[in-house]
């Protein structure tokens, strides 16, 4: 069965996305390139170049709005802008999606677009069905959609959140098929998972939510259940490593620290810097529109980033590289090679730091940045 999907991908599969990259302007420049093959690519890869500009640029746009540097952005905007109960539950919902994707591209190992006849303009080992770009811009954006008009405090539109969440899927899954990095059919399978993954988290996500914020030794059970996830993981065979397993201990990594965050704040709400963690719906729409048009709320949230920023990011590379250290010593590993057991566990720590750091100390950061401001 697999041998005949993977089949047909590398023959009608790739037409497909080598004639919309004609119909849209792509065309081939310089030779192929057969050192690149691997089970990901097969047979190498040949770059297209753009002649319609404005549309490549819609597309990158497009591929950014699916990829790991979007998400990040977005999360720390939401964590100023958005109430909590929206963002751990969109958290969650991002994890799964991810895991789910990448979890299936691993087992079913199905390869990306022949090149040629189509072309590369950008370059992916990692395998192809299902898309995690369609997946996670279909499953986030269609749940934001929905789930904001619910709320009494957003006063949105359905027909204008349902509007932005088709524009933005449309616009990602037309992305991955111009790139050269999926077939149609890959798109068409990650919205279809994404779907069923969306109907399924709705029906139990006010429970899942409850489990996060209340249940007694919370954080030991989620960071069990995620080495769990991560030991299943199907992996190649013969591999020391592969780059889609790190990218999955990372949105796990990332996951278990926010949720860590939120739980501890749960519990010690009292506290004033860890109050605002439990807010169900912190922000009404005047009170948001009231920070965009305050000029010092403007400073302290830039003052607070660039302040923020720096001591994640630091915070991150010193869990990692101490994680590396221990790790390599314990299993006497050497020092340059990737493994699961060293890499992943230390990408999962460190992005566990980030997470944890990001969502703990914002609120205290700003409410230090708001005084220094008021006292200059």
């Amino acid at each position: 069965m697999l041998s005949a999907v993977a089949e047909y991908i590398a023959t009608k599969g790739t037409q497909k996305v080598a004639i919309f990259q004609s119909l849209c302007g792509v065309v081939p420049t310089g030779v192929q390139n057969t050192k690149k093959s691997n089970a990901y690519n097969l047979g190498g890869v040949r770059k297209g170049a753009p002649t319609n500009i404005p549309f490549h640029v819609l597309m990158k746009i497009g591929t950014f709005l699916g990829g790991e540097s979007f998400y990040s952005i977005a999360w720390s905007m939401l964590l100023v802008f958005c109430d909590c109960m929206v963002y751990r539950r969109l958290l969650t919902l991002w994890f799964v999606l991810y895991y789910v994707g990448q979890y299936l591209k691993d087992l079913l190992q199905l390869p990306r677009p022949l090149s040629p006849p189509a072309l590369k303009l950008e370059h992916l080992d990692e395998y192809g069905m299902p898309s995690t770009h369609a997946m996670g811009a279909f499953g986030c954006s269609i749940y934001l959609a929905i789930m904001l008009p619910e709320i009494s405090n957003y006063q949105f539109s359905a027909w204008v959140t349902i509007s932005i969440a088709v524009i933005w899927t449309l616009t990602v899954c037309i992305s991955r098929v111009y790139m050269g990095s999926h077939t149609f059919e890959d798109v068409i399978g990650g919205l279809i998972l994404a779907g069923s993954i969306l109907i399924g988290f709705r029906s139990i996500e006010s429970n899942l939510d409850s489990f996060f914020l209340k249940t007694d030794y919370m954080p030991f059970y989620l960071f069990a259940l995620i080495t769990f996830l991560l030991i299943i993981y199907p992996k190649p065979h013969n591999s020391t490593w592969s780059e889609s397993f790190g990218d999955t201990a990372i949105v796990g990594g990332v996951f278990c620290g926010c949720m860590i965050a939120f739980w501890y704040g749960a519990r010690y709400g009292s506290e004033p810097d860890f109050a605002w963690l439990i807010d169900e719906v912190s922000f009404a729409p005047k009170e948001f529109l009231s920070k965009i048009q305050n000029i010092e709320r403007i400073k302290v949230i830039i003052l607070s980033a660039f302040v923020l920023l720096p001591l994640v990011m630091a915070f991150k590379f010193l869990v990692k590289a101490a994680s590396i250290k221990v790790l390599k010593a314990i299993f006497r590993e050497p020092k340059k090679d990737k493994t699961y057991r060293v890499e992943g566990t230390a990408k999962l720590l460190a992005y566990m730091s980030i997470g944890l750091s990001q969502v703990s100390l914002y609120r205290v950061v700003e409410n230090y940045m708001t005084n220094w401001l008021q006292s200059s």
